[in-house]
C-alpha cells in the first residue's frame, strides 16, 4: 500500500459521529456510535524527515498504549511500528527527526515506590528501531537528588550536520565526600547534545531558579524565564522572563507572568526574521497570542483572540518551527464533545 494513501484512510477528527435519530435507532448502531465517540485518534503526532522520505507517526495501540511507526515513501510499503508504549504507565509523548536516520523521542512514567512521582526522558533511535540511547544526562551514584525532568528539546538546529539538537537539563548537584570532581552545579540549563554518539556541551549554564527556555529555531537562546522564590524557600507565584538582542549574551527584562491569574505575557516561541516572540496573555479575561518585539522597543501586538474561548496553542511549520498560526478548543453539538480549531495569520 502506497504510504500517501494510507494516510488517506487514516481518521484524524471524530467524523461520522454526527448521525440523525433514525441513524441511531437500532441498539447495535447505538453501541458502535459510541464506540467511534469513544476512540482515539489514528494518528496522534506526526514528523517528516528533513529530505521527506519518510514520515514517523504516533498511533495508538491497545487500549491506553502508544506505538511509533515509521512509513517509508520510497520502498512503497506498509508502515511498520518500531517502537511502543504500553500506557501502565509509561508512554510514548512526542516524536520528531534529527537526521534522516536518527528520530527523537519523549518518554513519560511514574516511579514506583510509597509516592507515585512522574517523570520523563529523551531517547533517540534509528528508524529501523536499532541505536537506541538515553539523550537525557545520566545522574551518578554521588547524587543528592533524584532527576526526575529529563530534559525538553528547544531546537533541532536544522542546518547542523549530524544530529545534534538544543535540550534542556536539570543539573543535580553530588556529594562531595573523599572527592574533588563532584558536580557542584544545580538548576536549569541548556545543554548541546549530539543524538548518535551522546556528545553534550553547556551552552546555557544552570541557574537555580530558572524554568524555562526559548530558542530561535537557530540555535540562539533568546528568552529565559526565572521563578520567583517565597521567603520559605518553596516556588513563588511569579515568573520572570528576560530576552536577549540578537547576537547578545545579556538578558534584558521582557515580562512577568503570575501564576495565579494567568495574567502576563507568557513567551513560547521566538521568530528570529521578525525579532519578536510570540505568546500568550490576558485579552478580556480570555487567553489570546501575542507578538512582543524583542528590539528594546517594547512594541506589542495581538495577534489571535476568541471571546469565547481561550487561544492555547501555536501553529509551526519546518525544522525551524516558524509560527504560522494558533488554536484553539470549543464545543461543537452532535459531532464530537469537542473540536479543535486553528486560525493561520499572514507573518509579515
Amino acid at each position: 500500500m502506497r504510504l500517501v494513501d494510507w494516510l488517506a484512510g487514516a481518521s484524524l477528527l471524530c467524523a461520522g459521529v454526527s448521525v440523525s435519530a433514525q441513524e441511531a435507532g437500532t441498539d447495535a448502531e447505538g453501541q458502535r456510535l459510541a464506540a467511534a465517540f469513544g476512540s482515539r485518534e489514528q494518528v496522534q503526532q506526526i514528523s517528516i524527515s528533513p529530505d521527506g522520505s519518510k514520515v514517523a507517526m504516533l498511533m495508538p495501540a491497545g487500549k491506553r498504549g502508544t506505538r511509533l511507526v515509521i512509513g517509508d515513501r520510497r520502498t512503497g510499503e506498509a508502515p511498520k511500528s518500531i517502537l511502543a508504549s504500553s500506557g501502565e504507565p509509561e508512554q510514548l509523548t512526542h516524536c520528531f527527526w534529527s537526521t534522516n536516520q536518527r528520530i527523537v523521542c519523549g518518554i513519560y512514567s511514574v516511579a514506583s515506590g510509597s509516592e507515585l512521582l512522574g517523570f520523563t526522558r529523551l531517547v533517540s533511535l534509528n528508524s529501523d528501531g536499532g541505536g537506541m540511547k538515553v539523550l537525557s544526562a545520566r545522574t551518578s551514584s554521588r547524587a543528592l537528588a533524584a532527576m526526575y525532568d529529563g530534559g525538553r528539546l528547544i531546537d533541532r538546529l536544522a542546518e547542523a550536520e549530524g544530529g545534534t539538537v538544543l535540550m534542556t537539563r536539570s543539573f543535580v548537584p553530588e556529594s562531595t565526600a573523599g572527592t574533588l570532581l563532584a558536580n557542584r552545579t544545580q538548576g536549569l540549563g541548556v545543554e548541546l547534545v549530539n543524538t548518535t554518539t551522546l556528545a553534550r556541551k553547556v551552552v546555557e549554564q544552570p541557574r537555580a531558579s530558572a524554568v524555562d527556555y526559548v530558542s530561535d529555531g537557530h540555535g540562539s537562546v533568546r528568552i529565559m524565564g526565572i521563578q520567583s522564590t517565597r521567603a520559605s524557600g518553596y516556588d513563588g507565584n511569579q515568573i520572570s522572563y528576560s530576552y536577549r538582542l540578537p547576537a547578545s549574551r545579556a538578558w534584558q527584562p521582557l515580562s512577568t507572568l503570575d501564576l495565579n491569574s494567568r495574567a502576563g505575557f507568557n513567551p513560547s516561541a521566538v521568530d528570529p526574521d521578525l525579532n519578536v516572540a510570540y505568546g500568550f496573555d490576558l485579552n478580556d479575561g480570555r487567553k489570546a497570542l501575542y507578538r512582543v518585539a524583542l528590539d528594546g522597543s517594547g512594541s506589542r501586538e495581538l495577534v489571535v483572540a476568541r471571546p469565547d474561548v481561550d487561544v492555547d496553542g501555536l501553529l509551526t511549520i519546518g525544522r525551524h518551527s516558524r509560527v504560522v498560526g494558533a488554536s484553539f478548543a470549543t464545543i461543537v453539538e452532535r459531532r464530537c464533545s469537542s473540536t479543535r480549531s486553528s486560525r493561520r495569520f499572514r507573518v509579515p
